[in-house]
């Protein structure tokens, strides 16, 4: 009987031990779980973000652009009135002094 007893002992301490590890196991199961959702979260969040940078990134750039070629337009263009005006002027010169000869 005495064996009996102490097998039972042994056994329901046993399975006390067994329920007490199934359950810390469950909690850190849903804990696990819960890491993960977050870290889904997370990750479509700063999926949605780099979209958006790319985007706004996107129209900087063509925003540069449009300048850098109307700067460039604007340069080309007084360039042209000072070669113009100086071609005029030594021409200008060129027929006084056939004249003037």
């Amino acid at each position: 009987m005495l064996a009996t007893a102490n097998i039972d002992d042994r056994l329901g301490n046993l399975e006390k031990g067994v329920n007490q590890l199934d359950k810390r196991v469950g909690e850190i199961d849903n804990k696990l779980g819960h890491v993960i959702l977050l870290n889904q979260e997370m990750m479509l969040n700063n999926n949605d973000n780099f979209r958006h940078m790319h985007s706004v990134l996107e129209e900087s750039k063509e925003t540069l652009q449009k300048s850098i070629n109307k700067i460039k337009s604007q340069y080309t263009s007084r360039f042209q009135l000072y070669l113009f005006g100086g071609v005029l002027f030594v021409w200008t010169v060129f027929v006084a002094f056939v004249l003037l000869s």
